[in-house]
């Protein structure tokens, strides 16, 4: 399989005929069709069906389809970087994100980015919160993708969305008092003050609530242990050795780990981090609007207000017919 091959199979499909795909490709129709015929013999899945003269894809056309586009628009986006590398018109943005949920977040909406925005070579610097705020501090990021932190620092925060913090513990312990384990009603802190606790970290924008949590009800946790990474957390609570805390998402939950809502919560609030003198770029605008976009079908969030958000999304409500080049 080659490009050339994986063009002849698009154009297929987009045709529907092999007659009007050989004509837009400028190559014989037997030679079309003995090209089809090998790749589906080399698969040993046929991957069109005929119905009314037109050629329909199956299941497994349709499949091998999205790979061939997705390999042909990388071979595009190539060609595009390596173009205006030479021309001297590629630009970058230096991005901070989290080691788990920002680059799981970021790395979705690669491909998209690239295919929109071939001149511009995205870099990812990973950090905890903290460390993603002394990162936008020193500028050696552009902007960074983390959670509202209440620091020293003088910098911008736009929020996106924002998550319920939770209570959890191992469904193998023992529920304090009469707790039923999976309450209808909001549980309060005090009654889980006799177990141990293992948070996060407090310069990290959960570990920070977290202990205002426990300010607020004027209590001291049994600290068993304490952390900044987020999957340590889990397993830990997973394992019995403490109840913890975690921002409500709906893919955080398992059959080892109990969720209890908390009387009077707190919330996490994500969001983008930038310098106070920094005017968002085209873009860092785009990139807003699609995580915005790829968020809102998460049913565990509750979205932020912002004017600046709300003009974002309209300058990106309808796809540009062609890739945008300006800009910076």
């Amino acid at each position: 399989m080659n490009l050339k091959q994986l063009r002849y199979f698009t154009t297929i499909a987009s045709c529907k005929s092999l007659s009007m795909a050989a004509k837009q490709l400028g190559i014989s129709q037997p030679a079309l069709s003995k090209y089809l015929a090998s790749l589906e013999s080399e698969l040993q899945l046929p991957l069109f069906y005929r119905d009314k003269k037109q050629m329909h894809l199956t299941k497994a056309g349709r499949i091998y389809l999205q790979s061939a586009q997705k390999i042909i628009d990388l071979e595009n986006a190539t060609r595009s970087s390596i173009q205006n590398l030479q021309s001297g018109n590629t630009h970058s943005l230096r991005i901070g994100v989290t080691p788990h949920e920002g680059v799981q977040a970021i790395a979705s909406l690669i491909p998209k980015f690239q295919s929109r925005f071939p001149q511009c070579e995205m870099t990812l610097k990973e950090g905890y919160t903290f460390e993603l705020y002394r990162y936008v501090q020193e500028k050696s990021v552009d902007i960074a993708l983390t959670t509202d932190l209440a620091t020293p620092f003088n910098l911008d925060f736009i929020p996106f969305f924002r998550r319920e913090l939770l209570l959890c513990m191992s469904s193998g312990c023992k529920m304090p008092g009469n707790q039923a384990a999976f309450p209808a009603e909001p549980v309060r802190l005090i009654e889980f003050i006799n177990m141990p606790f293992v948070l996060f970290d407090e310069n990290t924008s959960i570990g920070s609530a977290s202990r205002g949590l426990f300010e607020r009800e004027g209590l001291t946790p049994l600290v068993a242990y304490e952390t900044s990474n987020s999957i340590m957390v889990n397993r830990l609570v997973c394992e019995g050795l403490g109840c913890g805390f975690m921002p409500a998402n709906n893919e955080i939950s398992n059959d080892k780990v109990i969720y209890f809502h908390i009387e009077n919560p707190v919330y996490i609030e994500y969001g983008l981090l930038k310098h106070p003198y920094h005017s968002l770029s085209k873009t860092e605008r785009y990139l807003v609007s699609e995580l915005i976009k790829a968020e809102q079908r998460d049913s565990s969030i509750q979205g932020c207000k912002d004017d600046r958000l709300d003009r974002i999304m309209k300058e990106f409500e309808t796809p540009p017919e062609v890739s945008i080049k300006e800009d910076v």
